[in-house]
């Protein structure tokens, strides 16, 4: 009896902060920048709905929202990951009330923002607060906020892209920065 106290005590010490922090050798989820796409995988519990050389794809739900979970990969390298919004809503508004969800849930794991940004390119409602879910159907305004953290920063971002409304929270690598570049470049070159 004493010596299985003993290893409950143990047990306990070491999950309660005496070495073991669960996610703490993570930079997203529990995967860890620079790891293989195999590695990722294993990371997972869920099976992706898409995967090819440069990406995988997951369809989950966070805070109460559907979206779609990306692994970025270069030369089979972790080096990006970002949620995006698939809900559609009717009222644009209701794009700007979960870009302030996700944001607070950034905001209360990691504090507040580094830099945050509204961007108008019309002012046309800027000074009228109920039409601004119009303004951002219309392509007027933008939201950014930004985070770092050791090994990498964090961008929560809502606008107008081609008639659709655009949200995402974007992870990146720091020590990755030059091939999760390569990546974007790679998608933006014109097939033809």
């Amino acid at each position: 009896m004493y010596l299985k106290s003993i290893a409950i005590n143990v047990v306990l010490f070491l999950v309660a902060g005496g070495g073991i922090c669960w996610g703490a050798d993570s930079d997203f989820r529990r995967a860890r920048w620079g790891m293989t796409q195999a590695e990722v995988l294993v990371t997972e519990d869920l099976k992706p709905a898409e995967q090819n050389i440069d990406n995988l794809r997951y369809t989950i739900e966070i805070l109460e929202r559907n979206v779609d979970l990306y692994f970025t990969f270069a030369d089979n390298k972790l080096v990006g990951a970002f949620y995006k919004l698939k809900d559609n809503y009717l009222n644009s508004y209701h794009f700007i009330r979960t870009y302030n969800q996700f944001k607070a849930a950034l905001e209360k794991k990691y504090g507040p923002p580094k830099d945050e940004k509204t961007i108008w390119s019309n002012n046309s409602y800027k000074n009228a607060s109920v039409k601004r879910g119009l303004a951002l159907s219309l392509g007027h305004v933008k939201y950014y906020s930004f985070w770092e953290t050791g090994n990498t920063t964090i961008k929560c971002s809502l606008q107008q892209t081609n008639y659709d409304i655009l949200c995402l929270v974007e992870y990146d690598s720091k020590e990755y920065a030059n091939l999760s570049k390569m990546v974007t470049v790679k998608e933006g070159l014109d097939p033809f």
